[in-house]
């Protein structure tokens, strides 16, 4: 938002508001209030109903009913201009569409109108946009002025080069990727292979065999982690090439240069000295408090080493 924010002086926010009994949007429809109060209506959910976002489901004759829950893009000030007209209560955060809204989901983006589109020509709600693409426009820049809801953007013919802000569902813009008719300016976004809900299952069943083995059995870290991913990549919850992306080398040359100073410490009878100091304190202690102890005693000799006073 910070970057629409810059670039085109939009200051949307997303709010959930909810319809009351006896406020006077019920019956009405959306096309009667959308440009009127420069709002946008992005998710709606009736009682007892599923939740409307995306792709056919949303229409601008869709009508308000009472108890209907809204997601709405808007100004803050044109925002609560239209709550207080019609008497809704403004919710402190996003509930009801908490995934559907959230950022993983959907967002806002920048769509080209390119030359040779079908919909040069013909206007939003020609091609119920909202509806049909899962676009929902809240500004339009053009010749180097951006419009915003309220002035008439969705009746406007649509121009080659036209850059269109939308708020849309990421797995919907994906799709409009392929479409000829758009150009998606827009390509950094969670998309829908990426999240891959339906690989939570082997995920953690790979991350149980690997902490299994790690508790459980002699086989060695290294060994039993390298396991555990090794079964992530084969069924598919990461690619190999994610694998190498994630791979953190700060991580990889701290642990390299760990190696030869480990030798030093065993070499050199550190190791040996810090074994004595801590059997000479804990010695006739049971096992597990001696386990405990080293790793403790060792951190604060390192601190009063370089001058810093230990904790208690």
């Amino acid at each position: 938002m910070r970057y629409f924010q810059d670039v085109y002086g939009i200051e949307y926010n997303i709010s959930e508001l909810v319809v009351l009994i006896g406020s006077d949007l019920v019956g009405q429809m959306l096309d009667d209030v959308e440009s009127r109060y420069r709002i946008r209506i992005i998710a709606t959910k009736r009682p007892g109903e599923e939740t409307r976002v995306g792709p056919g489901t949303i229409a601008r004759d869709v009508e308000f009913a009472a108890g209907m829950v809204l997601g709405v893009v808007a100004d803050p000030n044109d925002l609560q201009y239209f709550v207080e007209k019609y008497d809704l209560r403004m919710r402190d955060q996003l509930r009801t569409f908490t995934e559907s809204l959230s950022p993983a989901k959907s967002g806002i983006a920048e769509v080209v109108v390119p030359p040779g589109s079908k919909l040069i020509g013909k206007s939003a709600r020609d091609v119920w946009m909202r509806k049909t693409y899962g676009l929902a426009m809240i500004g339009l820049h053009r010749n180097g002025e951006t419009l915003r809801e309220g002035e008439e953007i969705r009746n406007m013919p649509f121009q080659a080069g036209d850059t269109l802000v939308v708020h849309t569902a990421w797995n919907a813009l994906e799709r409009i990727e392929k479409d000829r008719d758009f150009v998606v300016v827009t390509t950094e976004y969670p998309r829908e292979e990426q999240l891959r809900p339906n690989k939570i299952l082997p995920a953690a069943i790979f991350f149980g065999i690997a902490l299994f083995m790690v508790l459980f059995t002699d086989i060695r870290l290294s060994v039993a982690l390298l396991t555990g991913a090794m079964g992530m990549v084969l069924t598919g919850v990461l690619k190999i090439e994610e694998a190498y992306e994630s791979v953190s080398w700060k991580t990889v040359f701290l642990l390299a240069s760990l190696i030869p100073l480990g030798l030093a410490v065993e070499t050199t009878g550190t190791a040996k000295w810090i074994a004595e100091q801590v059997l000479s304190v804990v010695g006739d202690m049971p096992v597990w408090v001696i386990q405990a102890f080293g790793p403790m005693r060792l951190f604060c000799n390192f601190k009063a080493a370089v001058g810093v006073s230990a904790p208690v």
